[in-house]
C-alpha cells in the first residue's frame, strides 16, 4: 500500500510527532510511505534517513501547492492520501480536482473546536473526503456538528511508545539548566506556548502554590507565540526564580521523568500526547476537564479541574504536593492507563481505516 502523508505545519507540536510516528510505523508494517511537508520544517529532522519526503509551500491561499501536489500524485500514484492538518486537507482537496482518477482522501481531525462555519469550510468537510479519523470523541463531535455523518468517521486515538516512557529515567543534565537542586519539587507541563493551552491560569495557580510551598519549582516546556509574553508576566509577578520557561529541545522521554507532577491546564484539547506520555512515565497528573482530556485521564490516575480556574488548579496541585501516597497511587494507575494509548494501536487502527476505504 502506498500512502502519501501530508502535514502543512512549519513547527513541531504533538500533531507533527504523531505524523512522524505514523509514517515510521506504517513503513514497519510494509507500507510505502512518502511525506509532504513545508521546506525546513522540523519534522524533516525527525524522519530524514528513514522516510522519503517532498516539500511544498502550503500557502495560506492555496495557489501553487495543489497543482504541484496533483503532479506528484499523478506520477507516484499513491493508494491513499492522508491529510494530517486542516490546511493539508484544503490543499489535497483541491489537488484531487486536477486528477481524473484521484486516490481516496483520508483526513485526521486532531482538534475539538468547531469547524469553520464559512461556506467553503462546510463544503470542504462534507464532500470529497472518503473518511475522517478523529483522535477522540471530542474531535468526532466537532465533525458531527459540522454535518459529517457518523459512518464517515472512525475514532483512532493518538498514541506514544508507552514502553519507552516507562523505561526512561530522564536526562538529569537538564536540571542544571533549570536551576534545580535536589530538594526542589518539580511541577511541569509540556505544551505549546499558546493562550489556548491555559498558561494564564497555570501562572495564576503557581502564585498560590508557591506562597504555601516555596520549595516547588514550575517548569513550562514548549515553544510558540506566547513565550515572550509569558516570560514578561513571570518577571512582573516576581517569580523569575520559581517559574522556568524552557524550550522543547529534547525528546519528551528526557524531560518528563524529571518532574514530580505533570499539569495540563488547556482551555481546549483534542487529546494530548504529552499527557499520555506523562502517564506512561509514571507521573500523577492534574488537567483540565475539557475536550478529549477526560478520555485519557480518569479519577484513578489524575485530578481534573474546570478549565481557566486558577484556584481549582492550585488546590489540586497542593493536594498532591502534600499527599505522597496519593501521588503514588495515581502514578501506578496512570502507567496502566497509558497502555490503552500505545502508538502501535494508533498505527493498526489507521491501517484498518485505509483497508476499509480501499474496499
Amino acid at each position: 500500500m502506498k500512502v502519501l502523508l501530508v502535514n502543512s505545519e512549519k513547527g513541531m507540536r504533538g500533531g507533527e510527532h504523531q505524523t512522524a510516528a505514523l509514517g515510521l510505523g506504517l513503513k514497519r508494517k510494509g507500507c510505502e510511505v512518502r511525506l509532504a511537508v513545508p521546506p525546513g520544517a522540523p519534522i524533516i529532522d525527525r524522519i530524514s534517513g528513514f522516510l522519503p519526503f517532498v516539500t511544498f509551500r502550503f500557502e495560506t491561499l492555496p495557489f501553487g501547492t495543489p497543482a504541484s501536489l496533483s503532479r506528484l500524485i499523478a506520477t507516484w500514484k499513491p493508494d491513499i492520501l492522508h491529510a494530517q492538518t486542516s490546511r493539508a486537507h484544503t490543499h489535497l482537496w483541491i489537488a484531487r480536482l486536477f486528477l481524473k482518477d484521484a486516490p481516496p482522501l483520508v483526513v485526521s481531525r486532531r482538534v475539538a473546536f468547531g469547524v469553520s462555519g464559512c461556506v467553503s469550510g462546510r463544503f470542504k468537510y462534507r464532500m470529497g473526503v472518503a473518511h475522517y479519523i478523529p483522535i477522540s470523541m471530542a474531535a468526532a463531535k466537532s465533525l458531527r456538528d459540522a454535518g459529517v455523518l457518523e459512518e464517515r468517521m472512525t475514532i483512532v486515538p493518538s498514541g506514544v511508545d508507552v514502553e519507552r516512557f516507562r523505561r526512561s529515567t530522564g536526562d538529569k543534565r537538564l536540571l542544571e539548566g533549570w536551576g534545580v537542586g535536589a530538594d526542589r519539587f518539580l511541577i511541569g507541563t509540556v505544551a505549546a506556548f499558546e493562550k489556548e493551552k491555559g498558561y494564564g491560569a497555570l501562572l495564576g495557580a503557581s502564585e498560590i502554590v508557591l506562597a504555601l510551598h516555596p520549595e516547588c519549582l514550575f517548569v513550562f516546556v514548549g515553544s510558540g507565540r506566547f513565550a515572550g509574553e509569558l516570560r514578561k508576566r513571570i518577571l512582573v509577578k516576581g517569580l523569575g526564580d520559581k517559574v522556568v520557561v524552557a524550550g522543547l529541545e529534547n525528546d519528551l522521554e528526557d524531560v518528563l521523568p524529571l518532574f514530580n507532577l505533570f499539569v495540563l491546564p488547556s482551555l481546549q484539547e483534542g487529546l494530548s500526547t504529552a499527557l499520555i506520555a506523562a502517564l506512561a512515565a509514571g507521573l500523577p497528573v492534574v488537567a483540565s476537564r475539557t475536550g478529549g482530556i477526560p478520555e485519557v485521564v480518569n479519577t484513578d490516575c489524575g485530578i481534573l479541574v474546570p478549565p481557566d480556574d486558577k484556584r481549582a488548579l492550585a488546590e489540586a496541585i497542593i493536594s498532591l504536593i502534600r499527599d505522597g501516597g496519593l501521588r503514588g497511587r495515581l502514578a501506578k494507575a496512570g502507567s496502566r492507563r497509558a497502555g490503552k494509548f500505545d502508538i502501535r494501536s494508533t498505527i493498526d487502527g489507521t491501517i484498518g481505516v485505509y483497508k476499509m476505504v480501499l474496499g
